[in-house]
């Protein structure tokens, strides 16, 4: 089994480096407050090959996957989250945004999710 490639990310700019570093997620480690998210976005399968023996191959998320840890992380956090979040896509139907929807009030909660949920399933969104 091959192993999964190592991690690459950026070095901070000076800019970045000076005053602003608290404002900058580096990593998506830094963003996501933990390290868990590389086992779920990124897996190693194996297929069987013809001639040699296993070929390993990386799976890369779905953004559907994305979306679905998202909310997971959201959920330890806020009172209550929207089940389903919005890929917002361009003319090319290329995914640049998922929009997902958290409540921190919890009486709140219900009418805000109900809300959300219109707007994340019907709405012009």
């Amino acid at each position: 089994m091959a192993a999964v490639p190592a991690r690459h990310w950026r070095e901070p700019s000076a800019y970045e480096v000076g005053r602003h570093t608290a404002l900058v997620a580096t990593t998506p480690d830094t963003l996501l407050g933990t390290e868990d998210w590389y086992e779920e976005f990124y897996r190693v399968e194996s297929d069987p090959g013809l001639f040699a023996g296993a070929e390993d191959r990386v799976v890369k998320a779905t953004t559907e996957t994305i979306g679905r840890y998202f909310n997971k992380r959201l959920k330890s956090v806020f009172a209550a989250v929207a089940e389903s979040p919005k890929v917002l896509r361009n003319k090319a139907q290329c995914p640049l945004y998922l929009l997902c929807f958290a409540v921190g009030n919890r009486r709140g909660a219900p009418i805000a999710l109900r809300i959300a949920n219109h707007l994340l399933t019907k709405g012009v969104l």
